[in-house]
């Protein structure tokens, strides 16, 4: 079996290929949308990079994890912190559910430590149009 590599954004440890990050790129670039929500944070290079993209878009950014991101000079610059909750997101179905829900397009990445119980839970509200998308790959 070949080997998992992961890659970095700024330097930023993040749990996606080159190809996957690049795959974002191609999602987004095209697309307008509201808010990107993310469920599974990690080491944060994908979700400050999300973070930085929704920002240039003058859209909402929010990631959830149970564990917190590390911390870095850029990301306080960019008041990362402040789209990052620490959470379980099994615990707050209906207000995630809310956010998801509201006025304008969602972008919805499953990512965290269930994957496939997230995009079950969450992507059945997602409006037509709206992209979902839940990670699959197996970390090495």
């Amino acid at each position: 079996m070949k080997k998992y590599k992961h890659t970095t954004f700024l330097g930023d440890k993040m749990g996606q290929t080159v190809a996957e990050f690049n795959a974002w790129e191609e999602v987004l670039r095209d697309r307008k949308f509201a808010r990107i929500i993310e469920f599974g944070t990690w080491k944060g290079g994908l979700a400050f990079y999300l973070c930085m993209f929704a920002m240039n878009r003058e859209a909402d950014f929010i990631t959830y994890d149970i564990n917190s991101p590390e911390k870095t000079v850029l990301r306080d610059m960019f008041a990362f912190e402040a789209s990052f909750k620490k959470k379980d997101i099994f615990t707050d179905v209906k207000n995630i559910k809310a956010e998801i829900t509201s006025p304008g397009r969602t972008v919805l990445f499953c990512d965290g430590g269930d994957k496939t119980r997230e995009f079950k839970l969450f992507s059945p509200v997602l409006k037509i149009g709206e992209i979902g998308r839940a990670a699959c790959r197996e970390r090495v």
